[in-house]
């Protein structure tokens, strides 16, 4: 008997196997707008920092996605909704080859619609199926799909960039996520049919997150730290490739390479972190961990412009390796642990709304402020300052709710 059919197992693995792959595939046309953004804005004539606003639209249309995704979820099914949703980031990917401002706007907030329900589903099902003892461990892998996809996207479009051109390279990344969909299809015969699904709990919105947030300050502040971090990770992610390009000079070829690094760390930085979290039965001093080494990250990138040697460069690179992406599945799962579960899926949502919508702000801040300041520097330190705050934050956070 397959073990994905055995009683038992069937409940965590698919939804697990179905958050990774869709994780994975829809982080190829998100990474168009890290990796090739300062070409497309070359194209465009306009400043190469524009690359903000590109990932800030993204972030928008995960919020979308957000939103949408619980009456999509329950009205088509899970893995209906996240093929339609690759459907539509592939098209979005493929939209960036074209010479047309409007174009590429529309692009970027189409490549993001992937993100918001994979989001839900993934918190929604892996929460009522996983062990309690692994839960911590099993949403830090089902968030491994995109810091994977991640990885991978960055030394194919280096690839693709280095023996053809950009723009293949961004049609090798539409075709890839449209492709998504057949092991999705595959996977959906385990999923039961909207009338056959365990029937679920009316919901009012987010209303009952937002009361619980006022009475346990404990979920507030976690949710505000994990709004920081999000920040930090969507700006690193942003300008990273954009400004060791412009800035330090690093070919297109070895930026992508360096994020790839980044990527990899950050693979095996999330099976540490969520094992050692379910070991000690809180992830608090993981965050703090997290937090100290993504403010020495950024310290330490702003630094480059004025002079670095390899063995600098490649210390900032595994010092970011190890925060600035290393700690999305384990924030649900610490959020899981410390809140009832008839509370989870809207305080969930709520959490996911606040992290995009400071991505997005984030972003879009930083490439205004970088334009104003006509350098990097001082608003890479400004994030540094606030992931500082987010590390005390942390380190006075109340520990996990009794039971």
């Amino acid at each position: 008997m397959d073990d994905l059919s055995r009683p038992g197992r069937r409940g965590w693995a698919v939804p697990l196997l179905a958050m990774f792959t869709t994780q994975f595939f829809a982080a190829y046309p998100l990474r168009i707008i890290p990796l090739l953004g300062a070409v497309i804005a070359a194209q465009l004539a306009i400043s190469p920092s524009s690359v903000g606003y590109f990932a800030s639209l993204a972030s928008l249309g995960t919020l979308a996605g957000i939103l949408v995704a619980p009456s999509l979820v329950r009205s088509v099914g899970v893995f209906r909704t996240l093929q339609a949703c690759l459907l539509i980031s592939a098209a979005g990917a493929a939209a960036f080859v074209l010479p047309v401002l409007g174009a590429v706007l529309v692009a970027s907030l189409l490549v993001g619609l992937a993100d918001g329900p994979a989001g839900f589903a993934a918190s929604r099902e892996l929460h009522r199926a996983a062990p309690p003892r692994s839960r911590r461990l099993l949403f830090s892998l089902s968030s491994m799909g995109g810091s994977f996809g991640s990885l991978t996207s960055a030394i194919v479009v280096a690839f693709v960039v280095a023996v053809a051109d950009w723009r293949t390279a961004v049609f090798v990344a539409a075709s890839l996520t449209a492709l998504a969909i057949l092991p999705l299809r595959f996977l959906a015969s385990a999923e039961p049919g909207p009338a056959a699904a365990a029937p679920e709990r009316p919901t009012l919105g987010y209303a009952p997150a937002l009361a619980l947030l006022r009475r346990d300050a404990g979920s507030l502040r976690l949710v505000l730290g994990a709004t920081i971090l999000s920040m930090s990770q969507g700006a690193w992610l942003t300008f990273f490739v954009a400004y060791l390009v412009g800035s330090v000079n690093l070919s297109l070829s070895r930026a992508a390479a360096l994020l790839a690094t980044i990527q990899a760390i950050a693979l095996v930085s999330r099976l540490a972190f969520g094992r050692w979290a379910d070991v000690i039965g809180s992830a608090r001093p993981v965050f703090v961990l997290i937090c100290a080494c993504a403010t020495c990250s950024w310290i330490g990138l702003a630094s480059l412009e004025h002079g670095f040697s390899d063995v600098g460069l490649h210390f900032v690179v595994m010092i970011a390796g190890i925060s600035i992406a290393a700690w999305n599945g384990l924030m649900g799962a610490e959020l899981a642990s410390r809140v009832p579960e008839s509370a989870l899926i809207a305080l969930n949502g709520a959490m996911a709304i606040a992290m995009t919508a400071g991505y997005a702000l984030a972003v879009a801040g930083l490439a205004w402020l970088t334009e104003r300041l006509g350098g990097y520097g001082v608003p890479f330190m400004v994030v540094a300052a606030a992931l500082a705050l987010n590390t005390i934050n942390f380190a006075s956070l109340p520990r996990t709710n009794p039971g």
